[in-house]
């Protein structure tokens, strides 16, 4: 039976290193590595790059509205009850009337909205239209309209009203705490809507009515 060849210490000691050095390809040195000398995330300071977040937000669904796909804030239509026309008639047409002019409402809306914010009375003449004529594109308009013609002679004449204000009304007189330029201020502007209505107050009168 022939003998083994004698094993080759040196050769295997070779073949070892040689699997060694490829195996650990990591730099000797910490000189012989790029990342000491310069840090990728140092123009972050120190951390990585993250996207900002910016909220969650809504889109319109499919046949929303394009032109005002959301609603302000409080654009609401001012709220009446038809209670006391010569006074609160004009304040509320007034109010009314910027509303339209400023409201992101969607014009086919605004009237049935117009007659879900009034009360009482108002609600119940505003109950008169149509729903069709409520949910028209001039639908707003068409209830402001509506409302001032139905409370026509409480516009058409305003001098008793006026008359009622600045001489009898408990509401002319001074209040408790009120200042004195608030007072004032108070009473000129009902001696001015008198004036408008074709009656002036003598100015002594007025020194006599303060």
């Amino acid at each position: 039976m022939p003998l083994a060849e004698p094993f080759d210490f040196t050769a295997a000691d070779q073949e070892i290193g040689q699997e060694e050095e490829q195996q650990d390809s990591r730099p000797k040195s910490s000189r012989d590595d790029p990342f000491d000398e310069t840090d990728p995330w140092k123009q972050y300071g120190g951390t990585p790059p993250r996207g900002q977040f910016t909220g969650a937000v809504t889109h319109p669904g499919p046949g929303a509205y394009e032109g005002n796909p959301r609603k302000m804030m409080h654009d609401v239509p001012p709220e009446w009850d038809g209670m006391d026309p010569q006074k609160n008639l004009e304040p509320y047409l007034k109010l009314l009337q910027g509303w339209l002019a400023t409201t992101a409402t969607i014009p086919h809306q605004r009237g049935l909205i117009i007659m879900n914010y009034a009360k009482g009375d108002l609600k119940r003449l505003l109950d008169n239209l149509e729903l069709a004529e409520l949910t028209e594109k001039e639908s707003g308009q068409k209830a402001f309209e509506y409302i001032k013609g139905e409370y026509s002679e409480y516009i058409v004449c305003k001098k008793p009203l006026r008359i009622e204000e600045a001489f009898y009304d408990p509401e002319r007189c001074r209040k408790k705490g009120e200042g004195i330029i608030s007072y004032i201020s108070r009473r000129k502007d009902r001696f001015n809507k008198l004036q408008k209505e074709g009656w002036t107050i003598p100015e002594d009168v007025k020194g006599y009515l303060l």
